[in-house]
């Protein structure tokens, strides 16, 4: 689903359905007792008690939204009270008496597309290799498989996937456990569904989306933004935790579901482990800069961040990823890793899903700190410095024996000496600041090494330099995007290569001029 849809969709104001007269499609009209109970709908909860022939209840988040109606000659009427708009709904129940889908028709003629689910919250007992469907107390629908050896004594992980537009979380789950089968026996497999239904939605194809796109964090804005499906999902999550015990959360979603994946591992990094974002970019709302509670971004720095994007994908540009990667290490995220594949498009079963989860399974989910240390040694064996730097961190968080300590030494040591060159030549250049000749080894050090302790008068340089460079980089750049021309607009781009360099605009417009 793009951003944009999202958007248009999520923005209608609950006020928007406020005088509503419900004329259902069907040639039989149902009974009211056939609607009465909670609903999850395009709008929000709605709550419908009924009573011979009438319908009485509410709808919303904040469920400030009257509604009344009766049972007639002309069908089934439900009358919205709100004193900001009026408009009426048309829909069609299904037959299995869960759903309905039609259109919300405001004055004016402007339709929109409306639909619900009833809520009917069930946490089901796990069935070992099959999928079970429940639904939470916030609301969303889940499909649960847990592995063929399950037991809940043993604490298993639990691996939660996001779908992408259109889709049912469904879908998912079976093809990790077709395509993965080894993951789907480590992990318990957890696909939650969006909770408003899509417009392609059938009764022998249930299909959703997530609301995401206004979310600005836990309890920011009116109840309709915080309500969006991370609010619900967090809430679900806690919810399943409790319930069936288990040993962590790691989070990964494909295409709208990877949007909302970055959404949970920054703004509720204390329920994650480890995410695996795919296919996707970056919201404004998880920009690393977004965040300043010291012990919020501490905890984001605790997830192991593993993007995933296939280098042909027609559907979201692999650039979107890239650009994330480069923000998170901006930020200083120690723990991101970019997992590509040269041939895969956008198709989920194609991506490096299992290389992705076993690097966070290394790097934030195992406890042994002696395996942590060995994944830290395989890493700098590797080239892969920053890995290296982040699993010798967590492996001395974890406690090292005598032994272990000796080996973590050496391994600080061959990083040091890798280090210590490159930041005194880039220490020296950056107080020079003759032009931005720097720039490029700067970053390309920062990607490597910048978490290292070595590296600590190097990133305070720059950050100095940034604060300078940061505010007018901003005015160049946000006049640039309003600006049709392009010759105009390169031009202010130019100008923050040139002269503000330091700012965090720098890599993105380099690649736009280039």
């Amino acid at each position: 689903m793009m951003a944009t849809e999202m958007t248009r969709r999520h923005s209608l104001p609950l006020a928007c359905a406020a005088l509503a007269t419900l004329l259902p499609l069907a040639a039989q009209s149902p009974d009211p007792d056939d609607l009465a109970g909670k609903w999850m709908t395009s709008f929000g909860p709605m709550t419908l008690e009924a009573s011979r022939k009438s319908l009485s209840g509410t709808y919303g988040f904040e469920g400030t939204s009257q509604i009344e109606g009766v049972v007639d000659r002309d069908g089934l009427r439900l009358n919205w009270r709100h004193s900001r708009a009026s408009g009426r709904f048309e829909i069609e129940l299904w037959d299995d008496g869960d759903h309905f889908v039609g259109t919300s028709v405001v004055a004016g003629g402007q339709e929109e597309f409306f639909a619900g689910y009833r809520m009917a919250p069930e946490l089901p007992k796990p069935a070992r290799g099959e999928v079970v469907r429940g639904q939470s107390t916030s609301g969303l629908n889940f499909h649960l498989r847990a592995p063929k050896k399950w037991n809940k004594r043993d604490k298993t992980p639990a691996l939660v996937i996001l779908h992408g537009s259109n889709m049912t979380a469904a879908d998912y789950v079976g093809t990790i456990a077709a395509a993965w089968p080894k993951l789907a026996e480590r992990y318990v497999l957890v696909g939650f569904d969006g909770e408003h239904m899509s417009r392609g939605a059938k009764p022998d194809a249930p299909a959703f989306n997530y609301t995401y796109v206004n979310f600005s964090g836990p309890g920011v804005g009116e109840p309709g933004r915080y309500n969006q499906t991370p609010g619900l999902l967090a809430a679900a999550m806690e919810e399943l935790q409790k319930e069936y015990d288990f040993a962590h959360y790691v989070v990964g979603g494909h295409s709208q579901g990877g949007f909302l994946t970055w959404v949970m591992a920054l703004h509720y990094p204390e329920l994650v482990k480890g995410a695996f974002p795919m296919s996707c970019n970056l919201l404004v709302q998880c920009e690393p800069d977004y965040f300043d509670d010291a012990k919020q971004i501490a905890q984001q720095h605790r997830v192991a961040l593993a993007p995933i994007h296939g280098e042909n994908d027609p559907v979201v540009a692999f650039s979107g990823s890239e650009y994330a990667t480069r923000r998170m290490v901006d930020g200083g995220f120690p723990k991101i890793h970019f997992f590509t594949d040269p041939h895969a498009a956008h198709m989920f079963a194609r991506l490096p899903v299992p290389a992705a989860i076993e690097w966070i399974e290394n790097m934030a989910c195992t406890d042994d700190a002696g395996d942590v240390l060995d994944f830290a040694a395989a890493c700098l064996d590797a080239g892969d410095t920053r890995d290296a730097i982040a699993a010798l961190a967590r492996a001395e968080e974890l406690g090292l024996k005598s032994g272990e300590k000796r080996t973590a030494k050496a391994l600080d040591e061959q990083l040091t000496e890798l280090v210590e060159p490159e930041a005194t030549e880039l220490l020296a250049r950056i107080r020079e600041d003759a032009d931005n000749g720097w720039v490029d080894d700067f970053l390309d050090f920062r990607r490597r090494f910048g978490t290292h302790e070595a590296a600590e008068p190097v990133m305070a340089a720059y950050a100095k330099l940034r604060n300078e460079h940061q505010k007018p980089a901003d005015e160049l750049f946000y006049a640039a995007r309003g600006l049709q021309d392009a010759t105009a607009r390169n031009a202010k781009y130019r100008e923050i290569l040139q002269r503000y360099y330091a700012s965090k605009w720098y890599e993105s417009v380099k690649g736009w001029i280039d």
